[in-house]
């Protein structure tokens, strides 16, 4: 059967804030309803794809709307409820029991001013309180760190309990529903600049960071995680995200014996007594950071002698983040895109969807078979997993280790595809029957034939030209005005 090509393309939106002209009423009103609407009317379709005029100011004027509503009065470090639209709704309320966010201010904070949000999950377990979320911030001085290195960061600690999956609760599908949501939030009570979007966690919430961090790889500009395990089908979206390890080299030896100056059954093995741990590539920590490094991430490791905290040895590791945060900014136009679906750490938990768009690659159909996954393993004697009379911590790290080891599968499919320059495209693909390219005047010039080269195989896109409609389907994939694309080319995988 012949493979079909498809060219749908949109806007040119380079440049757009130089555009004089105004937009046409009738064109912004039936773009919003457009945007708005699950099931779009013939109607307003073919009224957007009549359209002729410049599409610039629409998108503009579209931008500035979103922009200009008015902002809720916050007070830091105060317990608050969700209040944008439709968030007191009944339908969140059962969905998010309890839900909360605390807001930390930088100290020179004004309404005028544009600030970067770090979203910042706590840890804990099943019995962690909404109103503990403002806790881990505090309790490990985050807020404290982020001051000192005066980085212009807005942090929300946002807190929901997920009874039926409460030490889950960062690694579902309505916890990705809920940090989507408080990012929403936080756009409309502060002025948030999109591109200095950053997630964070630690412990249970550190796994979570893991997740979100490559699950919103194309919307957040870094990802923090602390002290969170993790398993994962593919490390290369962390390609699109830089990524700020912070895991200590004592985690995990809780003594109960006195001998090692334990309090009790939480006590710590105590500095003194720490020495650096070898490098061993099998370590869950080495074998993450081999990993990245070998993909080429981005990312920091900070290996510190310390345990589950980020006090104490940790908080060198917390203060140089909070510098680091400063120079981090994301790059809307890369020039390679790796798409993964389902993407984000514990994709094999029931119910995660899938997550077709990553910038300007959208999968549209895949196979349906497996790709496998990889995950953390606790190797234990005779369950025992805190030190035995008479341990030392050479024995005990002998004894209990944290290795990474197959996990199973999940149905999954991937896309790799890089800008070559010149309107030339280099793709690969795994699982996949057919995906779109995003297009826009940044990446190539409309004016040419655009090639792709396909798994080995050339395809060649001409007499492109942009719609308005386009324009506007390509923001309903993420809704982000920073990520609008020209043109959608259709491939079916030869």
């Amino acid at each position: 059967m012949k493979k079909q090509l498809i060219a749908v393309c949109g806007i040119i939106i380079a440049g757009i804030a130089v555009f004089a002209d105004k937009a046409d009423n009738k064109i912004v009103d039936a773009a919003e309803k457009y945007i708005a609407s699950k099931t779009d009317s013939k109607e307003i379709q073919q009224t957007l794809k009549d359209y002729k005029g410049p599409i610039g100011p629409v998108i503009t004027t579209l931008k500035e709307k979103e922009q200009k509503e008015e902002k809720i009065k916050t007070e830091p470090r105060k317990m608050e409820e969700f209040k944008y639209p439709p968030f007191t709704t009944e339908e969140f309320k059962k969905k998010f029991p309890a839900a909360c966010l605390f807001y930390y201010l930088p100290e020179d904070y004004s309404p005028d001013k544009t600030y970067g949000l770090l979203v910042y999950m706590h840890g804990g377990g099943n019995r962690t309180l909404a109103r503990q979320a403002g806790f881990y911030v505090t309790k490990y001085e985050l807020d404290k760190r982020l001051k000192e290195a005066k980085t212009p960061y807005i942090i929300v600690a946002p807190s929901y309990n997920n009874k039926p999956n409460g030490i889950n609760r960062w690694i579902t599908a309505n916890g990705d529903d809920f940090i989507d949501d408080v990012i929403k939030e936080s756009k409309h009570r502060f002025n948030i600049d999109p591109n200095r979007i950053a997630v964070s966690g630690f412990s249970m919430g550190g796994s979570g960071a893991w997740r979100q961090a490559q699950r919103l790889n194309d919307i957040a500009c870094a990802g923090a995680v602390i002290a969170g395990g993790w398993n994962i089908m593919n490390f290369e979206p962390f390609k699109l995200i830089p990524i700020y390890f912070i895991a200590g080299q004592y985690d995990g030896f809780v003594d109960q014996m006195a001998k090692y100056g334990g309090k009790g059954p939480a006590g710590m093995i105590p500095p003194e007594k720490r020495v650096q741990r070898k490098r061993d590539k099998n370590d869950t920590v080495i074998y993450t950071d081999d990993k990245l490094t070998e993909i080429g991430a981005p990312h920091v490791l900070k290996w510190h002698l310390g345990g589950h905290t980020l006090l104490e040895e940790a908080a060198p590791a917390v203060e140089e983040f909070a510098v680091w945060l400063k120079d981090q900014k994301r790059n809307t136009n890369p020039k390679e895109v790796y798409a993964l679906t389902p993407r984000g750490a514990f994709c094999h938990i029931k119910g995660t969807r899938e997550t077709p768009h990553t910038y300007w690659i959208s999968i549209l159909e895949k196979t349906g078979k497996p790709l496998l996954y990889y995950g953390i393993n606790s190797q234990k004697t005779h369950g025992q997993w805190r030190p035995i009379a008479g341990e030392t911590p050479e024995t005990y790290a002998k004894r209990v280790k944290r290795i990474v080891v197959p996990y199973g599968r999940v149905k999954g499919a991937w896309v790799d595809a890089v800008n070559k320059g010149d309107n030339t495209f280099d793709v690969k693909t795994k699982n996949v029957k057919k995906f779109a390219i995003w297009l826009n005047d940044k990446m190539v010039d409309f004016s040419k034939p655009v090639v792709v080269n396909v798994n080995g195989k050339k395809k060649i896109f001409k007499n492109l030209k942009p719609t308005l409609i386009a324009a506007l389907r390509s923001y309903k994939r993420r809704h982000d005005w920073e990520l609008i694309y020209p043109c959608e080319l259709i491939i079916d995988v030869p």
